[in-house]
């Protein structure tokens, strides 16, 4: 099996909390020709440099989910619109 192609995702939608290390990062992707999916990531900084990077979302707080329920709509319609 091949290992992840990054020219192959597609971001359709993005959403932050923030750009601070711990934010949350949403977004709608497709890989290949796959289906739509939502992502979950967060920003962190780089202990050594100090500079942000991007990892797995992990768990949610209670302000993330609130963050998430207000944007859900827009998500939906963001899927939506995808053709596969």
């Amino acid at each position: 099996m091949a290992g992840f192609d990054p020219s192959k995702q597609k971001e359709h939608g993005k959403w932050e909390t923030g750009k601070r290390d711990g934010d949350l990062i949403v977004g709608v992707y497709t890989y290949g020709n796959g289906v739509p999916k939502v992502g979950f990531n967060r920003y962190y900084e780089d202990r050594q440099t100090g500079e942000l990077g991007i990892k797995s979302g992990g768990r949610l707080t209670w302000d993330d989910l609130m963050f998430f329920e207000s944007i859900l709509d827009e998500i939906k319609e963001t899927m939506e619109g995808i053709k596969c």
